[in-house]
């Protein structure tokens, strides 16, 4: 079922003998496996559906300024925060466009694309809308984690918005290297050896970038 709206997406009935519970186990898994995307995919366009013209359009702009975003240029950094402010002008109460943006800034920020006052005046603005709309967002969480940790060094607030990341998204490599990461920062470095190992098994396309703090931890 899906967290937000309790409803079923997909259930089935299984009656064998248990003489090998390991071929159960992995029959029912194939079984997961070639159905569940389908019947995903299927929840996601109903759900498109009832969303408005407005919503629709601002989603396109953040699909693209994430592609933009993870090309790590300032030519691609700058186009992702263009694409981003016209997805917040759209829909200014959708709390997706406020994450991207927030990310996409402290990026600029990061890398020096910017001169430094100014991506961090246009973070904190950022970070409103963020705290505003973030309900149940599990990237709202992630880049507020990022934020509170980046500017503000506050760690109770570090804790606890990575900790709803994690619970709302607990298979995102992004949010499992995060907890690794922010868990060294907490002083438990083993704990973040775990996590950072987990996310890098997770999604080992991305293993080089996680390996300094690995190594760090």
């Amino acid at each position: 079922m899906t967290r937000r709206t309790a409803t079923i997406l997909w259930a089935e009935r299984y009656d064998w003998e248990l003489e090998d519970v390991f071929a159960v186990h992995d029959e029912i898994t194939q079984v997961i496996v070639a159905n569940l995307p389908r019947r995903v995919e299927a929840a996601h366009l109903e759900h498109s559906k009832h969303k408005s013209p407005e919503n629709m359009a601002a989603y396109d702009y953040i699909l693209r300024a994430k592609d933009h975003h993870h090309k790590h240029t300032k030519e691609d950094n700058a186009k992702a925060i263009e694409l981003a402010q016209k997805a917040i002008a759209l829909a200014p109460d959708w709390s997706l466009e406020h994450a991207w943006h927030s990310c996409a800034l402290g990026q600029a920020w990061g890398a020096g694309y910017m001169e430094e006052e100014a991506p961090l005046k246009l973070i904190v603005k950022a970070q409103k809308g963020l705290e505003t709309n973030s309900e149940d967002d599990a990237e709202c969480h992630r880049i507020l984690t990022e934020i509170q940790l980046v500017l503000y060094r506050d760690f109770d607030k570090v804790r606890f918005h990575q900790d709803c990341a994690y619970a709302l998204n607990p298979n995102d490599p992004r949010i499992v290297a995060q907890r690794g990461e922010t868990r060294m920062w907490l002083g438990q470095a083993s704990e973040a050896i775990n996590w950072l190992e987990k996310s890098m098994l997770l999604d080992p396309s991305e293993a080089p970038r996680r390996a300094k703090a690995l190594g760090q931890a």
